[in-house]
């Protein structure tokens, strides 16, 4: 197909001329949840650093540099490395918004062959109907089985890993809770001019 042609195409999806490309509901709807789910990761990671905060005022972005104690001779990163690593696709987009993007570019290439088959059919512009379909097919089915096998087996991790977090979480209020719980019975005897 010539790049004019393409441009042409393009221009006229912007004005409206032709449908704007949609996908299936069942994968929008995938789609949505999977960038729900983003948005809930990244509220539960920002939830727990605040409860390990010193100074709870004090909330970092996600994935920056943080604050709070953490053992000697580590970065407190590095408390959340194993984490964060498991993570990390979610927050910079990789593997889901590429197969995204790629089958919204097939699906544009296969409404610019459609477009150009009603023009006039022959062999060629038929070939290149069958192609598109094949390659929207073949990016449809990869985006689904990521949707459907890759982020349901993440959740399950994602979910392990919280679930350490807070247990780790709890036991070091426990330990401060018990390491102080004398303090609070000590009673300080009051000198006698007060």
């Amino acid at each position: 197909m010539f790049g004019i042609k393409k441009l042409a195409y393009q221009f006229g999806r912007a004005v409206g001329y032709t449908d704007p490309t949609a996908l299936p509901q069942q994968v929008q709807a995938r789609c949505q949840d999977c960038e729900g789910y983003r948005e809930a990761l990244v509220e539960a990671c920002e939830a727990m650093l605040q409860i390990m905060q010193g100074n709870p005022a004090f909330t970092p972005p996600v994935n920056s540099a943080q604050h709070c104690e953490c053992p000697k001779g580590t970065a407190p990163s590095e408390m959340f490395d194993k984490s964060l690593e498991s993570v990390k696709g979610f927050w910079h987009d990789e593997e889901y918004e590429d197969l995204k993007r790629t089958l919204l570019r097939s699906k544009e290439d296969l409404e610019l062959a459609q477009e150009e088959l009603k023009k006039g059919e022959n062999m060629f512009r038929k070939r290149t109907v069958k192609k598109a379909n094949e390659k929207y097919e073949a990016d449809l089915r990869a985006l689904e089985s990521f949707l459907t096998g890759t982020i349901p087996g993440q959740k399950i991790e994602h979910l392990k890993e919280i679930e350490a977090m807070m247990s780790e979480i709890q036991s070091y209020h426990e330990w401060v809770s018990s390491y102080c719980s004398p303090l609070a019975s000590y009673k300080v005897t009051q000198p006698p001019n007060l």
